[in-house]
C-alpha cells in the first residue's frame, strides 16, 4: 500500500468517525428535513465503511499476490537473484564507502 491509499483510508476514516459524532449529536433533534439527512448520512457511512474494508482487502490481496510471485521467482532463479543481492550490496557498500 503506498502513502497515497494510506492517506486516503485515513481521510475516509476520520470522515467516518466525523459522520458518527455529527449523528450522535443531532439524534435528539427533530424535523423532516434532519431525519432525511440522517437518513442519508448513515446510508453513506454505511457505504462508505464497507468500501474501505473492500479497498483494505484489495490491497492486501494484491500485496500477497506479489510476495507469492516474488517468492516463486527467487526460487526458481535462486543463483540470478543471489548475484543481483550481491550486486546491490557491493553498490550500497560502495556508496556509503565513499561519505
Amino acid at each position: 500500500m503506498d502513502k497515497f491509499d494510506e492517506k486516503f483510508i485515513g481521510d475516509l476514516r476520520a470522515l467516518a468517525k466525523d459522520t458518527e459524532k455529527l449523528l450522535a449529536a443531532t439524534s435528539g433533534q427533530t424535523g423532516t428535513e434532519i431525519l432525511k439527512l440522517r437518513d442519508r448520512l448513515e446510508d453513506s457511512l454505511q457505504s462508505v465503511q464497507s468500501k474501505i474494508v473492500g479497498v483494505e482487502r484489495g490491497i492486501v490481496d494484491q500485496a500477497k499476490a506479489a510476495a507469492k510471485t516474488t517468492d516463486r521467482y527467487v526460487h526458481d532463479n535462486t543463483w540470478a537473484s543471489i548475484g543481483v543481492a550481491s550486486l546491490i550490496g557491493l553498490l550500497a557498500g560502495v556508496a556509503i564507502g565513499r561519505r
